[in-house]
């Protein structure tokens, strides 16, 4: 009896140590499931504020160049449009700034100013709805608010290329509290080192299909090899999430062969590239010289064009934080179609493509029939404000709503110091559209 006993007590002590033991490798690799899916929840956040983010710079942007254009609009159709446009926008960015949490942005200034932007744009324009017009005084005022946007957008944009998300954006004086504060208040008084102007049509655009895309639906793993071959070599990717919607997307984030973070979303359908974003290796800031413009432009060429994208035209470059950032335009007989649109963002020491939007192409993407013109482009230009001094001429087919296009005779002129683009409908001669842009040292150059 006592022997039987012995055995179950020295059965009982080797069983218990190694249940434990077990039960510890059980935890553990519990404890690093759980570890994984919290990253991988974490990286999918992550990618979503920076996506958020990355489209409110956009938006301000936007809304910049729209406050700028009012004060050279030359009818009351424009002034009604470019009011519109303003107040509409202002609203998305207020949406915008509420998916970025207090943590990544410190938002309640700006939040106010955009409410105040947008209440004053919804006013004049009913004022332009009853048949009165802008005085002196409302055009000036729109020019201050315009100068507190520009501040707005380089803070923004200099916390989000600088990975500083989390810094308080405004001081605690709240200069942005009325447009004559920001005039007077010395802290807004400063130069534009970001962009004013991002190229004609080159906001996002959401239309009712996206035309654009090619191939078969893809399963996970063909989708990771399409977004490496996109990506820069060396990158390693893993699944963080997909997104059903107009361009259904593989969601991936990952970190580049030097350590920089990336995020990439490809096409469910045939892999295609709709957003990917790192960050630059270099932080130069100053005017890239011709040569580099076209070597960065040459790099971006030769991008598109290994990936399957021909006929694209650089339309407008942009500088800033280590990177040139230029437009490509699709063209069809000469003809700049503006809606497919991919911007890339180049490496300036490097020449690396690290950051791409390709969704207004992967939603406009097809071929025309093109309309056809019943002015020349000398009778077009008898319709431009004798303000304007016309410098350059092209053609270009533009989106008017997300499903109509016009064909416009574009001219790029100068009023004082600064420099617009107008178009003028090649059938009717109506002035559809107006652009501002910035060709200084800090600024935007035009290709």
């Amino acid at each position: 009896m006592a022997k039987t006993m012995d055995k179950r007590q020295r059965l009982i002590n080797i069983l218990i140590p190694s249940l434990l033991v077990l039960a510890l490798i059980g935890v553990a690799l519990w404890g690093n499931t759980q570890r994984a899916r919290a990253d991988k929840y974490q990286l999918a956040t992550e990618a979503q504020y920076r996506r958020a983010y990355a489209e409110l710079l956009d938006e301000i942007g936007e809304l910049d160049a729209v406050l700028s254009k009012i004060q050279v609009a030359g009818t009351r159709a424009q002034f009604m449009l470019l009011l519109s446009n303003a107040w509409n926008i202002s609203g998305k960015c207020v949406g915008l700034l509420a998916q970025i949490p207090a943590s990544h942005l410190e938002s309640t200034d700006v939040n106010v100013f955009l409410v105040r932007v947008s209440d004053y744009a919804n006013t004049l324009s009913n004022k332009i709805a009853r048949g009165s017009t802008l005085s002196s005084d409302e055009i000036k005022q729109i020019g201050d608010l315009r100068k507190a946007c520009s501040q707005v957008a380089q803070d923004l944009s200099e916390r989000y290329f600088s990975n500083k998300l989390s810094v308080e954006l405004l001081d605690s004086n709240g200069y942005f509290t009325t447009a004559k504060e920001v005039q007077e208040n010395e802290a807004a008084k400063i130069d534009f080192p970001t962009i004013i102007y991002d190229g004609p049509f080159s906001e996002s655009v959401e239309k009712a299909k996206a035309k654009g895309l090619r191939g078969e639906m893809l399963k996970e793993q063909k989708a990771l090899e399409k977004a490496l071959d996109y990506a820069p070599e060396g990158t390693n990717l893993s699944l963080v999430t997909t997104t059903v919607g107009k361009i259904s997307t593989f969601d991936f984030a990952g970190r580049t062969k030097d350590g920089r973070e990336i995020d990439i979303s490809v096409s469910q359908k045939g892999g295609d590239i709709v957003w990917m974003m790192a960050s630059a290796t270099t932080d130069m800031n100053d005017k890239p010289s011709d040569d580099e413009i076209k070597e960065c432009k040459k790099a971006g060429e030769k991008y598109l064009k290994d990936k399957g994208y021909e006929s694209m035209r650089a339309t407008y470059v942009q500088y800033y934080s280590g990177a040139v950032i230029i437009n490509f335009a699709a063209t069809q007989d000469d003809v700049i179609l503006y809606n497919d649109l991919i911007k890339l963002w180049i490496d300036r020491e490097t020449k690396e493509i690290f950051g791409v939007d390709a969704r207004n192409y992967l939603f406009s993407h097809r071929t025309r029939d093109l309309p056809k013109r019943e002015l020349t482009m000398a009778d077009a230009e008898t319709y431009i404000s004798e303000n304007l001094k016309v410098i350059k001429r092209a053609l270009a087919l533009i989106p008017l709503t997300p499903q109509t296009e016009v064909l416009c005779y574009e001219f790029t002129g100068e009023y004082g110091d600064e420099t617009f683009i107008v178009y003028i409908n090649a059938e009717t001669g109506y002035e559809e559209k107006i652009f501002k842009i910035i060709n200084d040292d800090d600024g935007t150059s035009v290709i």
